[in-house]
């Protein structure tokens, strides 16, 4: 039975959320069961729904709607995320046809009347599925996206890099507005709540908001595919030679944070911000992810670190192509 989840459903939606990913690492996400419960609120409605068999919770996808960048305004719109079903279950094709459909049903009125979603890139089971599956909305593929995992240690640290105050504020919220693709979260500029800009000679540079999520969704590398196991010893003597992150021990929590919204006058200062990133929140790692067209992906391409691909699917019957270049922000994804 696919109904509508509740603050009931919470603890036993995180534990389906924390089944690890497919791929050579199998990551997982131990979100918070606080995280899990519907909420409406102006900036951000998340809803989900489960399917109920035999009394447990075998199945959830959820919609996050939140204030993004479309076209030349903000609007609310939906990305569907944590699509999950209990892997000891066969044959569950139509419940999640049925889920999608239920959760797309969900979308307002003024809402973007089609959704965003990501799908690794290594999940070859989940694009067959889902871009296959009769009776689904119709997932259309627009873009790549890369999520590089960066080490704090191998980062210069640049031009000065200071929390914002209320003077930098219109310049760093012009920068940030100019450099939101589509489906980029929208963003208020302040002092404090994390966010950083980078100066020099007295003129804002570069700005970025660091994103802890470590208490609220911590990542934790469940385990590796066997070959990697093995030779990990191996690729991490070579990954200090190469400056990129070691690979961690299984079970161990990813001591990392995000950068969000950053935007710069040049690389140098991007380098500068995300070292600040990690300094502010005292992390080890640097989460940062750009779409494919992004003017700043080939800069993320350069640099070493864990290279994250996914796909990103436009999910609705609305036959209006994107008309900008489409790079949300991997914080929030």
């Amino acid at each position: 039975m696919i109904r509508v989840a509740t603050d009931e459903d919470a603890d036993a939606i995180a534990d389906l959320l924390a089944e690890p990913m497919p791929g050579s690492i199998r990551l997982a996400l131990r979100e918070s069961p606080t995280a899990c419960r519907p909420c409406d609120e102006p900036d951000r409605r998340h809803h989900a729904i489960v399917d109920v068999q035999d009394g447990r919770i075998t199945g959830h996808g959820a919609r996050t709607v939140r204030r993004v960048h479309l076209g030349e305004g903000v609007r609310p719109a939906g990305y569907l995320h944590g699509l999950r079903r209990d892997p000891r279950r066969t044959g569950a094709g139509r419940g999640i046809a049925t889920a999608l459909t239920a959760l797309t049903a969900a979308r307002r009125p003024h809402e973007h009347p089609v959704d965003l979603t990501a799908i690794l890139r290594a999940n070859h089971h989940a694009r067959r599925v889902l871009t296959r599956l009769p009776g689904a909305p119709r997932y259309r593929h627009v873009t790549g996206f890369r999520t590089l995992i960066i080490a704090h240690a191998v980062l210069p640290t640049g031009p000065p890099v200071r929390p914002v105050t209320a003077a930098d504020i219109p310049a760093a919220q012009s920068m940030v507005e100019a450099g939101a693709g589509d489906w980029a979260v929208a963003a208020t500029v302040q002092a404090g709540n994390g966010w950083l800009v980078a100066v020099d000679g007295g003129a804002v540079t570069g700005v970025v908001r660091a994103v802890d999520r470590r208490q609220e969704r911590p990542v934790v590398v469940d385990s590796y595919a066997p070959w990697l196991g093995l030779t990990r010893p191996a690729i991490n003597l070579a990954s200090r030679l190469l400056r990129r992150p070691l690979l961690p021990p299984p079970a161990a929590a990813l001591d990392c944070v995000w950068a969000a919204h950053l935007a710069a006058s040049e690389p140098s200062v991007v380098r500068g911000l995300l070292a600040a990133v990690a300094a502010s929140c005292g992390a080890a790692l640097i989460g940062w992810g750009l779409g494919d067209a992004h003017p700043l992906r080939p800069l993320l391409d350069r640099l070493p670190g864990w290279r994250i691909d996914s796909d990103l699917f436009l999910v609705g019957n609305s036959a209006e192509p994107p008309r900008r270049m489409i790079s949300p922000e991997a914080a929030w994804l």
